[in-house]
């Protein structure tokens, strides 16, 4: 189920917010601590970079000038600078701002789309949940659903390039993708250059779209596989049905996003209705940028939840801890995949600032 044009991951964070520690983790200290304001960039062979969500700017401060949008600042404090801007990071990692044709928004909190409008090329891709959850919004209510609608450009309606919740056509479990990799590396044609990707590059997205189809099919009917991709257990024996039901239970609904298999979408929903993560391979190594799904590795590592007093902010408590539990479950499982909260320092200074792939 893999795109033969492999991605590059280059992960950064313009500026942090600073929190009490213990109300994002039980038994946190009481001190405030930093959460670093996470983005991304995928390099595609064909699609150029692409941005998943942007971090702070300085606009943020322009939009919490006054009340009662200031309650936002005053509740998670801000520190930032013009070096931290995703657009200053990224040219040091050698990706102009006029580059980016596709910016993939996690979800309409400030601290994931302050910088948008400083991608004037860009289109938006989003679930449309997310932004039909805010976007009627105003005053107190947008303040206490983390949404400030100046950051977002007048035109990001027409600039946008939503999916909904019925378009999931993937099923994901961790280790699966990164084995499709190395299958398709071991078939690949003796004319295929696995080290530079210039034989992925001249193919068409028809091509690779079908080739991506033909192989998920291929899993999709394997069911001697454990990590098949399987959508049903119709005519399964018992043996084959269990195992089937067990794959589900740590399996994912994703979304496609570019019809090659590089970028997968997955709801996780709780922090913010509509959230979205992004699952992709980089050197044969699977990340999932997992958003707000918690604020540090610690918390799924550990299974330590936030505090109660957390969940004034969230979108839906049960679906936060559905999904919370989910990661957890996933890294027990499959330990090599990495998880990486778009606020936690820990996985930033282990996978941050250099580019993978």
């Amino acid at each position: 189920m893999q795109s033969r044009m492999p991605v590059s991951l280059w992960i950064g964070a313009a500026g942090y917010c600073t929190h009490p520690e213990f109300l994002t983790i039980r038994g946190g200290s009481l001190r405030p601590v930093a959460f670093p304001a996470g983005f991304a960039c995928i390099r595609h062979p064909q699609l150029g970079p692409i941005l998943f969500d942007t971090g702070y700017s300085r606009r943020f401060f322009a939009e919490t000038a006054s009340l009662p949008e200031s309650l936002y600042r005053y509740t998670t404090p801000v520190v930032y600078t013009e070096q931290d801007h995703a657009v200053q990071q990224l040219e040091q990692a050698g990706v102009r701002a006029d580059e980016i044709r596709y910016v993939i928004l996690s979800h309409f909190h400030g601290d994931h789309i302050a910088a948008v409008r400083d991608f004037p090329q860009a289109q938006f891709i989003y679930l449309q949940e997310a932004y039909d959850a805010v976007r009627g919004l105003r005053s107190i209510r947008a303040v206490k659903a983390g949404f400030l609608r100046g950051l977002l450009p007048e035109d990001f309606e027409q600039r946008s390039l939503p999916f909904t919740r019925q378009d999931w056509n993937v099923r994901y479990e961790p280790g699966s993708w990164s084995r499709a990799v190395a299958e398709r590396q071991e078939n690949r044609e003796p004319d295929g250059d696995a080290s530079s990707g210039s034989a992925q590059v001249g193919d068409s997205d028809d091509r690779s779209r079908q080739e991506n189809q033909e192989h998920l099919k291929k899993h999709e009917h394997d069911a001697s596989s454990k990590q098949a991709l399987m959508n049903d257990s119709r005519g399964y024996g018992l043996q084959e049905h269990q195992e089937h039901q067990e794959h589900q239970e740590h399996q994912a609904a994703c979304y496609d996003l570019f019809g090659d298999g590089s970028v997968l979408a997955l709801e996780l929903s709780g922090h913010a209705e509509g959230m979205i993560g992004l699952l992709v391979v980089a050197e044969e190594q699977e990340y999932l940028l997992c958003a707000d799904t918690v604020w540090s590795s610690r918390a799924f590592m550990e299974d330590r939840k936030p505090h109660p007093a957390a969940n004034l902010i969230m979108s839906n408590r049960q679906q936060y801890a559905t999904n919370m539990q989910r990661l957890r479950a996933w890294h027990l499982r499959h330990p090599q995949l990495r998880i990486v909260p778009s606020h936690c320092r820990e996985a930033l200074d282990a996978w941050g600032g250099e580019w993978h792939g």
